[in-house]
Order: C-alpha cells, then sequence, then structure tokens
C-alpha cells in the first residue's frame, strides 16, 4: 500500500505479446455476420460477412496503449458493442468500460462510477 509500481514492475509485462493478437471476439445474435474482434494493441476491428465496416481509428478520447481484455455485443441493440479494456501497460489503472452505438465508429468510456485504479476485466452480454 502507498507504493507506486514502475511499468517494468508488472509479473506479466514480459509475457505480452509484442504482435497484434486477438485477445477476444464476439458474434452479434441481433445481426448475423457482424463480428467484433479486439486485441493487445488496443484496436476493435468491426466485420459484417468477412468485409471490414469500422477500421478501429484510435479515438482521442480512449488511451493509447490498450488491451481489449472482452468484447460483447448487445443483445438489445443491433448497433451496440460493450468493450473492457485497460491501458495497464503504460502504468494507467484507470477503469475503461467502453460502449459504442454506432458499430465501433465512436466510443464512450462508461466507466464513471466504477473506482479508480480499478482494471476492467470483463462485460456480460446482460447489458
Amino acid at each position: 500500500m502507498g507504493k507506486t509500481w514502475s511499468v517494468d514492475a508488472l509479473w506479466d509485462h514480459g509475457a505480452m505479446s509484442m504482435y497484434s493478437t486477438v485477445t477476444t471476439i464476439d458474434e452479434s445474435r441481433l445481426q448475423e455476420g457482424l463480428i467484433y474482434a479486439g486485441t493487445d494493441d488496443g484496436l476493435i476491428q468491426v466485420t459484417r460477412r468477412g468485409q471490414v465496416l469500422a477500421e478501429d481509428r484510435k479515438d482521442s478520447r480512449r488511451p493509447r496503449s490498450l488491451l481489449v481484455n472482452k468484447i460483447k455485443a448487445s443483445k438489445h441493440e443491433k448497433d451496440t458493442v460493450f468493450a473492457a479494456v485497460d491501458s495497464h501497460k503504460t502504468g494507467d489503472y484507470k477503469p475503461y468500460l467502453l460502449k459504442s452505438t454506432d458499430r465501433g465508429k465512436t466510443w464512450a468510456n462508461i466507466a464513471a462510477d466504477l473506482p479508480q485504479r480499478t482494471i476492467v476485466w470483463a462485460v456480460a452480454r446482460t447489458i
């Protein structure tokens, strides 16, 4: 308690891939063939039947170095998707729970009331 650890002190820092590895993938239950994929370098890709719909734009409201832990398409709204992401690789332990209502073109962080220094690891499809 009370100590600030450097990024190099993370136990999994050396185990993290340095490549664009898909870490999570989900298909919409409302739109057949609509697939969302997140990677260990923070990219979120959206495809529909093999065609890219939205390449990641590195939205300026998001941290630059993200790890996409989980992505889930909404089971209620066909264009809505949620992503649990973190930026611990840069020493940023703020909570990031992202929501897009336009199939990943733009994102908003909806983690407003979560405690600071809390990494978000998952999001459930019950949302």
